[in-house]
């Protein structure tokens, strides 16, 4: 794990950014760096370790992002037979990118649940509507994010003191 912590912004940007299996990973020396949350998807643990004030969460991992569609994946036999009669009811099957986005959520669930025990505050957007990967709603998941926690910061009564 590498944690960006001085040199420049963008660098950590781009190595956030480098999802495994659709962006590439950025080097940087002898390293390759991928989206944190291979490792850490949620890394308030890392924070608390460095001291310095209160740890705040903030957890936009949607729970749907753990399971497949409720009518399940096809097997492979469906999904061969549709492919091979033109007037077939479409299937529905999970893309690359949406099975990598699962796996690397459902290998930080646990470490996600133990960071947010832990922290002084957890916040959690109200992001179900929006999938993974939509950057082109970016404005519109902001400010759903913004007007979450502004209104969750209001209640907030400050850090929970020494453990």
């Amino acid at each position: 794990m590498v944690v960006h912590d001085r040199g420049p912004a963008w660098e950590a940007v781009r190595a956030s950014v480098s999802l495994p299996g659709i962006l590439p990973p950025f080097a940087r020396g002898l390293h390759l760096l991928v989206d944190g949350g291979v490792i850490n998807n949620l890394p308030g643990d890392v924070m608390r370790q460095r001291g310095g004030g209160s740890v705040i969460a903030v957890n936009v991992s949607a729970a749907d992002d753990l399971r497949f569609p409720p009518s399940g994946i096809p097997s492979e036999w469906r999904i061969f037979w549709n492919k091979l009669l033109p007037f077939a009811r479409p299937v529905l099957v999970p893309g690359l990118a949406a099975i990598v986005m699962r796996t690397l959520l459902l290998a930080s669930a646990n470490r996600t649940a133990l960071v947010e025990r832990d922290a002084d505050l957890v916040l959690k957007p109200p992001l179900d509507a929006y999938g993974v990967l939509e950057f082109k709603k970016i404005h519109a998941i902001a400010e759903v994010g913004y007007r979450y926690t502004l209104e969750a910061a209001s209640r907030w009564s400050g850090p929970r003191g020494p453990a």
